[in-house]
């Protein structure tokens, strides 16, 4: 164990099990150590450019641990190829397999097995040095799944511009060549073990390189080899190499190259098949997380379902629940549901939540509600027509946080409010949801939802008279930054602003005197900041449910609605158009 406090401590190696990569990464990040971290960097790519903003906001060396990169065999490896002297490449065949049915963190979802994580890297990063990042045309993979769900062997094809092709195959199954051959018009070059290269042959000759010499003993094949990534971490660091020039990565492998080996190992993961808990909805594990902290005679989750049956079924098996459901209608039809939390892309939430209340499920659904005012206007007359209980899930109107500043307000504690200010933003261009118009994209749905009922939970009962709005769109056309002047009767106002490019000062300002709340308490872990208050909002609608209520009076229909038409009126500004907009 280190402290990671420890002011003598500069940079930290992290070689623990695949699915703590990112979390101790991360930490070590946040308290200004230096990383290196073993490959994979992390378990997808979502996580990996979490990762690597997160170094660059610190300005912070980050380097992923593909140790064959620092090998000198790697480095003349560069130069030969940079040379032509095997004319145009064409073809790049590379193996890597073991016997290792014996090694249980390749076996099981838990530890990050699979050999895709473990052994793929390796083959994805030649190719990738090879044809220097250029991104593939189409990828073909097939693979074996063990009991667990993970890959014991793939192969895969990557094509690229002018009919360049990788031959790429894992096995933890059976010994492999383990060599890579490169293919050119003019010679072939071979790489015996060219995850820990210590010769290449070319046409014209051999080059061979000696390690490291030392009489310790190791528990792998050319572990001494480690020494090299180890120096170039120490060389980048002391060297000052980012702190004078700016870079915080190692040009061996860049955080640009992680990035795209990360994106490569999600592509073959799909194809084959293999999902792990990190790739499911983060939103969704805390809901349920937090539901979970309160007793099953008040809160029983007996149902899950989702487009992909595996992803249900994975879910299902991670968080104890007793039934998994490919598409939404089995839930629709469970006896034994009550209430149906919504927690998909924005576009399916009207579909998904009609759908519930057509069936008699009481539905809690996350914001937004629905895409646009003439959605939420249908849902909620239909939740009234059926006498159903239906809430947009602003889980911050459910903290107890927002009940005393109500009855602070309600009380004059500081008088007649004339100005509120809230400013929500985070550093999110990973995020792809947030981009794309087919999945409801931008920071006004995602974000703007909360600075805007901010205000009018502050204002409550006021209509505003006039609106300002500016924003900026991204390459998609879905507003990356957005930012409102509201001004409403006898000269109140509220300025607002949303950003998913940069973090804002996160806070709503109206009352000066500190109050503080606590959480629930859980055992597991949630994967964002204070996911525990969710279930003030699952009790909030068991409540209302058992009191025969069909809204809450913390997030009522009609403010609903109000939302909705805000959200309207600032994406019309910015020059936000979804789909929805034209039913």
């Amino acid at each position: 164990f280190v402290y990671i406090s420890d002011y003598f401590l500069d940079i930290v190696y992290i070689g623990s099990l695949n699915p703590q990569h990112f979390e101790i990464s991360k930490m070590m990040l946040e308290h200004g150590k230096h990383v290196l971290c073993e490959k994979p960097l992390t378990m997808n790519e979502k996580q990996t450019r979490q990762l690597i903003e997160i170094a660059k906001n610190k300005k912070l060396f980050l380097k992923e641990a593909v140790w064959s990169r620092s090998f000198p065999a790697y480095q003349e490896l560069r130069k030969i190829l940079d040379s032509g002297s095997i004319g145009e490449i064409v073809q790049v065949n590379v193996t890597f397999g073991f016997d290792l049915s014996n090694i249980d963190r390749l076996k099981f979802k838990e530890m990050g097995g699979g050999t895709i994580l473990d052994l793929g890297v390796y083959v994805l990063q030649f190719q990738q040095l090879v044809f220097k990042g250029e991104p593939p045309t189409d990828v073909v993979a097939v693979g074996g799944l063990n009991k667990e769900g993970t890959d014991d062997y793939t192969s895969s094809i990557w094509t690229y511009s002018g009919d360049k092709i990788a031959c790429l195959s894992t096995s933890a199954k059976a010994q492999c060549p383990n060599e890579a051959v490169i293919i050119g018009t003019k010679g072939i070059i071979r790489v015996p073990e060219f995850w820990c290269a210590t010769k290449i042959e070319t046409p014209e000759k051999t080059y061979e390189f000696e390690l490291p010499k030392t009489t310790a003993t190791f528990n792998f094949h050319k572990s001494v080899g480690l020494s090299y990534q180890a120096e170039h971490a120490r060389q980048c660091i002391q060297a000052g190499y980012f702190m004078f020039s700016g870079k915080i990565e190692s040009p061996n492998i860049t955080h640009e190259e992680s990035i795209q080996l990360a994106h490569h190992m999600d592509i073959l993961r799909k194809q084959v098949g293999v999902v792990f808990p990190q790739d499911l909805d983060q939103i969704c594990h805390d809901f349920v997380t937090a539901v979970q902290t309160y007793p099953e005679s008040d809160h029983k989750i007996v149902a899950v379902g989702a487009r992909n049956l595996n992803n249900a079924q994975q879910f299902a098996k991670d968080h104890n629940i007793p039934k998994a459901y490919e598409g939404y209608d089995g839930i629709a039809e469970d006896k034994d549901v009550d209430i149906v939390y919504v927690g998909n892309l924005n576009p399916q939430h009207f579909e998904v939540s009609k759908l519930m209340l057509e069936n008699g499920k009481h539905v809690l659904c996350e914001k937004p509600l629905t895409m646009n005012a003439k959605q939420t206007r249908r849902l909620v007359e239909l939740a009234h027509q059926k006498n159903l209980f239906l809430m947009e899930a602003v889980w911050s109107r459910c903290f107890l946080a927002y009940k005393e500043m109500k009855r602070l307000l309600d009380a004059g504690v500081i008088g007649d409010v004339l100005f509120a200010s809230v400013h929500f933003g985070h550093a999110l261009q990973h995020v792809e949801r947030l981009k794309a118009v087919e999945q409801g994209g931008g920071a006004i749905l995602d974000l703007g939802v909360y600075m805007l009922q901010f205000q009018q939970y502050v204002f409550r009962g006021l209509r505003p008279v006039k609106i300002a709005v500016n924003g900026q769109l991204n390459d998609q056309n879905t507003d990356e930054s957005a930012a409102a002047i509201i001004t409403y009767p006898n000269g109140k106002m509220a300025v607002v602003s949303t950003s998913a490019r940069i973090a804002l000062p996160n806070e709503g300002i109206v009352v000066e005197k500190t109050y503080e709340y606590e959480l629930p308490k859980s055992p597991v872990p949630f994967l964002h900041k204070n996911s525990a208050g969710l279930a003030f909002e699952a009790e909030e609608a068991r409540q209302c449910i058992k009191a025969g209520k069909i809204e809450s009076p913390h997030m009522p229909h009609h403010e609903s609605i109000e939302l909705a038409q805000l959200m309207d009126l600032l994406r019309k500004e910015v020059g936000v158009v979804f789909p929805q907009d034209f039913e």
